[in-house]
């Protein structure tokens, strides 16, 4: 077997190929000299220094350590799913356009306020009309990844790069929150516990949720 050095090296050397060791060292937030060091296996990694890592390249921490064979850090339990992992999903069927997102001119209002047309709304009191269109209906109950992908959508239809900016900077908040039912129980929570419409309100809220169902469940906090 391998010395765990030497695979952590092989992998960093293949990860950072396309790049410049100041480009690397920048991107890590260290000198190149400690770059070098763990490149060429002189150093062990630290464990802050290889959540940076995935962070920043999206491969996962087990793929660094010669655990498994997959790079990507959103390579699918389907048993485990997280927040992140469906928003990767979802996000890549649509830039495939394997799925579009209904438009506001596609809604119809189904609450008494007509007034109110805001995206925040959009979700709650509207439904897609299918008068002479054959559509494939499709509502996300749960609140959590509604507002993920309608964040989605706002930045996507802005510039493509605030949503690259979203997702690096926004979308590691949801990684580890294992996707609920988006039951009565869930909104209720959700709706009564958030203070704002951020994504750490929301992430923080969940983090809750789930730590209370786990005490529910005879189980401790993480």
């Amino acid at each position: 077997m391998k010395n765990l050095l030497d695979v952590v090296s092989s992998r960093l050397k293949e990860l950072f190929a396309d790049e410049t060791d100041a480009e690397t060292a920048s991107k890590l937030l260290m000198t190149q000299g400690n770059l070098n060091k763990i490149k060429n296996g002189k150093q062990t990694p630290s464990l802050d220094t290889l959540r940076l890592i995935s962070e920043k390249y999206h491969v996962s921490v087990d793929w660094i350590l010669g655990l498994k064979d997959d790079r990507d850090v959103n390579a699918i339990n389907v048993e485990n799913l997280d927040y992140s992992q469906v928003f990767e999903v979802m996000d890549r069927l649509q830039i495939s356009r394997t799925i579009i997102p209904a438009r506001i001119t596609e809604l119809i209002k189904s609450t008494d306020d007509e007034n109110d047309s805001s995206d925040e709304n959009a979700d709650e009191g509207m439904s897609v009309s299918t008068e002479g269109v054959d559509y494939d209906l499709l509502r996300i109950n749960d609140p959590v990844l509604s507002f993920m992908l309608r964040r989605r959508v706002m930045l996507r239809a802005v510039d493509q790069s605030l949503l690259d900016d979203w997702k690096e900077k926004h979308l590691p908040e949801y990684q580890g929150l294992q996707l609920l039912e988006g039951d009565d129980s869930m909104k209720e929570y959700m709706s009564g516990r958030r203070t704002g419409d951020s994504d750490g309100d929301w992430s923080t809220s969940l983090a809750e949720y789930i730590n209370k169902k786990k005490k529910e469940k005879g189980g401790k906090d993480e």
